[in-house]
């Protein structure tokens, strides 16, 4: 071989790896962390480049490494923020943990504490499940603030949305199953329970067949869905906030009537077997009516879990419309 042939083959050799050393190097995580106007320190990783992205995880009370799989994906063409929230993940330790500091108001105010301190002028929201929620209050609070939405399996738009999803959860569990969730529930009630966390994590495991398509990937939740991922404390404050306003018409959950402001895409993801199902899905759509809804064929409440190649191409086609609307 001549070689100057050799040479031109080292050098295309050598700018692929450059490429990919730069594209790996893009998707290393970088961890930080900022202290809020009362005092709180809470801490997020970002990864990737491009249009920023903060995803929203659920619970409510999980911590974002629950999300980490998906932000991998976003990663690949977009800046992926993982935001673990007050008294969460890593944003838990030394932080005041109480109703004041706990409520659906101060988590929105958290997101905008957040975005200013990155200097992003607007941001894409992911929410999954109840973190979708917090995103349709954030935006409702913020839409100006807002430039693109993706709810995947998210939370209703206000409370109506819990007794359907409760029965096509519980639905599908069968009698053993709810048994066993039965025990983990007597476990919760009792404030002598030498295990309280793992009580809460417990009802949430023993109805995983609830919320996936195919039994089969039970185990594939088990993987990464991990106890330490979620907390029993953020989601009992958290919950009786919610509850607390539902008589309210003005109270921070329900954003029936708060999301006209908001022009932006947006885009309602949830899978062909989620207990958050299509009826949510379409409530949500009458609130941001510019909203497209996508069904995930055979999956369920995780889809980047349960069907991880199908939602990737998904989710892509999705970030690649919102990207192209960024200047």
């Amino acid at each position: 071989m001549p070689l100057h042939h050799s040479r031109q083959r080292f050098s295309l050799l050598l700018c692929s790896l450059i490429i990919c050393c730069i594209k790996l190097l893009s998707l290393v995580a970088i961890a930080s962390s900022f202290t809020t106007n009362d005092g709180a320190t809470l801490s997020y990783t970002i990864s990737g480049k491009g249009p920023v992205v903060l995803l929203l995880s659920g619970g409510p009370g999980f911590a974002s490494s629950m999300l980490t799989k998906l932000s991998d994906i976003v990663a690949q063409n977009n800046t992926a923020i993982l935001f673990d929230q007050r008294g969460t993940g890593k944003s838990r330790s030394g932080n005041k943990i109480d109703k004041e500091t706990i409520k659906m108001s101060r988590f929105v105010e958290d997101i905008e504490e957040l975005r200013v301190k990155l200097n992003i002028e607007k941001l894409i929201l992911i929410g999954h499940s109840w973190g979708g929620a917090l995103a349709m209050a954030y935006t409702a609070a913020h839409p100006e603030k807002v430039n693109s939405m993706v709810l995947l399996c998210s939370g209703g738009v206000d409370l109506s949305y819990r007794p359907t999803f409760s029965g096509k959860l519980n639905g599908k569990l069968s009698t053993e199953e709810k048994s066993v969730k039965s025990g983990w529930i007597r476990r919760y009630d009792d404030s002598q329970d030498p295990d309280p966390e793992g009580a809460f994590f417990g009802i949430f495991s023993s109805s995983w067949a609830g919320y996936v398509h195919d039994r089969g990937s039970v185990a594939e939740l088990d993987k990464y869905l991990k106890k330490e991922y979620s907390h029993r404390d953020i989601n009992e404050l958290m919950s009786a906030d919610m509850e607390g306003d539902v008589n309210d018409p003005d109270d921070d959950f329900s954003v029936v009537g708060k999301l006209s402001a908001f022009k932006g895409l947006a885009f309602i993801l949830f899978g062909e077997s989620d207990p958050m199902d299509h009826t949510i899905a379409e409530k949500t759509q009458k609130e941001i009516t510019q909203a497209k809804i996508i069904t995930i064929p055979k999956s369920g409440h995780y889809p980047w879990i349960e069907k991880p190649d199908e939602f990737a191409k998904v989710l892509n086609d999705v970030m690649l419309k919102i990207n192209k609307t960024q200047h």
